[in-house]
């Protein structure tokens, strides 16, 4: 099981277009400074916008004095190369949820996981046979209150279950389920087998019981 963030966000990548991180004490405060890029027809440009830029980087307020400065920068262009000598670069090429399986002769298969678990960031889960059919499903719990403002927070998907359908395959339970009618951050899932019960550890909020019928 790979979890990540999901592809319900601004924050997007690809093959071709991954998402992209430059990274350094570029001011040489002692301070890591990560920039993170996102594509536009074939071009990086930094996702901050110019103050999001000098907070986090004050030196770059002498470079990019007014707005225009900065409208149209592609990420390399932000940066001169002295000060890109030596920084990091980090890229993902996808954010998709899913799973590895196992075909044999050390090659696997990558299947993603249906659309609704690609709403949120995926924290913890179980795998389990929930629904008594004989196939493992998976119980996954979410959400993220973490990213700044202009990003947003990812709370579209608390916990979805997702039922195994054999071969590989899973298909998603409607969230019309009152069930599965859940918010907040699940950080940890606990399943209690032997009692039918699922413990829901949140960020900054009490746990949450779910009973099985």
């Amino acid at each position: 099981m790979l979890a990540t963030g999901g592809t319900n966000s601004k924050i997007t990548a690809g093959i071709n277009e991954p998402c992209t991180v430059y990274a350094k004490d570029f001011d040489g405060n002692g301070s890591y400074d990560a920039v993170l890029g996102y594509y536009i027809w074939g071009k990086c440009y930094p996702m901050y916008h110019r103050d999001q830029l000098i907070d986090q980087m004050p030196f770059m307020r002498k470079k990019f004095i007014r707005y225009r400065n900065y409208a149209g920068k592609t990420l390399d262009e932000i940066f001169t190369d002295d000060q890109k000598r030596g920084m990091d670069i980090f890229k993902a090429s996808f954010f998709e949820s899913g799973v590895l399986i196992n075909e044999g002769n050390n090659k696997f298969r990558f299947e993603s996981l249906p659309e609704q678990a690609q709403f949120s960031t995926i924290n913890d889960f179980v795998i389990a046979d929930f629904d008594g059919d004989g196939i493992k499903d998976i119980l996954a719990g979410g959400n993220s209150y973490d990213p700044d403002v202009s990003t947003g927070n990812y709370d579209a998907a608390a916990v979805v279950l997702i039922k195994g359908a054999g071969n590989g395959k899973f298909i998603s339970v409607p969230r019309t389920d009152p069930a599965f009618d859940i918010n907040g951050e699940v950080r940890r899932i606990i399943y209690l087998q032997e009692k039918r019960q699922i413990v829901l550890l949140k960020n900054n909020a009490p746990a949450q019981l779910l009973q099985q019928n």
